[in-house]
C-alpha cells in the first residue's frame, strides 16, 4: 500500500450535534476500539452525505487532526449487510 493510499476503518456514529457555535460535528466509535473519531459537517458535505444519526455505520479514513486527535475523512455509509460481514 502506497503512502497515498489510506486504510479504511469501520465504526458506529455515537453523536452528531450542533456545538456551542452552531457548527455540526460528530463522533464515531471505531470498531477496533481506541479514541472516538471526530468528523465535521464539512467532511459529510465532501462525501455527499446529508446527515448521520447515532447508530449509523460508516467507513472512513482516519487521520490525525490539527490538535492531535483522530479525525474521519472520506466517510461512506455502510449497508447493514456489509456491516454484519
Amino acid at each position: 500500500m502506497s503512502e497515498e493510499q489510506t486504510k479504511r476503518e469501520l465504526g458506529t456514529v455515537k453523536r452528531y450535534f450542533a456545538d456551542r457555535n452552531g457548527q455540526m460535528i460528530g463522533f464515531i466509535q471505531p470498531d477496533l476500539g481506541g479514541l472516538d473519531v471526530f468528523f465535521s459537517k464539512i467532511a459529510l458535505d465532501k462525501a455527499g452525505i446529508n446527515t448521520l444519526e447515532a447508530g449509523d455505520r460508516v467507513s472512513y479514513e482516519p487521520r490525525m487532526g490539527k490538535i492531535g486527535k483522530p479525525q474521519a475523512w472520506n466517510l461512506k455509509l455502510v449497508e447493514h449487510e456489509q456491516a454484519a460481514a
